[in-house]
């Protein structure tokens, strides 16, 4: 939903819910927007904040190593098994460029920005001690991912207060090192209409 407060501010807000194997989670965006309009062209500036919740159960190895200050240094290996629930917010800003003649069949747009996405972050701290044979590591990998997008697109009106927009999203991972793949390429399409 999108609530212009003035004729260049808005605020934006949004809610979803998901369900996988009896875990259900809400989850949701805030932000503001600012927006301009004039001699057939558009533009907008969003920022805000993505919530999203995510359950984990993960084994983590944690290699510790304490140097002494009179040199030498001793070596802890510690593991944990963890199950639980997290809650995120991530931030996320986007600039949309857009033509505007309403005499048009078709206009063009395009969108580009940057957003953050947590993949899980949690602090181990069940411990246990595995039997057997182990190996001397800490493997844990990254929490967040980042991602710039960038939208280009068609968009036309369907009815005075109604339009579809037809585009491509392209997504590129920038914070994981050696992420494969490390380009997503979507197809768009979006209904937007006015109460």
């Amino acid at each position: 939903m999108d609530i212009a407060v003035s004729s260049s501010f808005a605020i934006s807000l949004g809610v979803n819910y998901s369900s996988q194997n009896n875990f259900n989670t809400f989850g949701g965006n805030f932000g503001i927007g600012l927006f301009g309009y004039g001699k057939g062209s558009a533009f907008r500036f969003d920022m805000g904040l993505q919530i999203n919740s995510m359950r984990y159960d993960a084994y983590t190895v944690v290699r510790r190593v304490e140097s002494s200050f009179f040199g030498g240094s001793e070596e802890y290996i510690s593991f944990f098994h963890d199950v639980g629930e997290s809650t995120h917010f991530d931030p996320y800003f986007n600039f949309t460029y857009n033509t505007a003649f309403k005499n048009w069949p078709v206009n063009l747009f395009i969108n580009a920005g940057y957003s953050i996405q947590t993949l899980f972050s949690f602090e181990p701290r069940t411990s246990y001690f595995p039997l057997g044979h182990y190996t001397k590591t800490d493997k844990r990998g990254s929490t967040t991912a980042g991602f710039i997008n960038v939208t280009p697109g068609i968009y036309f009106y369907i009815a005075e207060s109604s339009r579809v927009l037809l585009g491509t999203r392209f997504y590129i991972e920038t914070q994981i090192n050696e992420a494969e793949p490390a380009l997503f390429i979507f197809p768009m399409v979006q209904f937007d209409f006015r109460l």
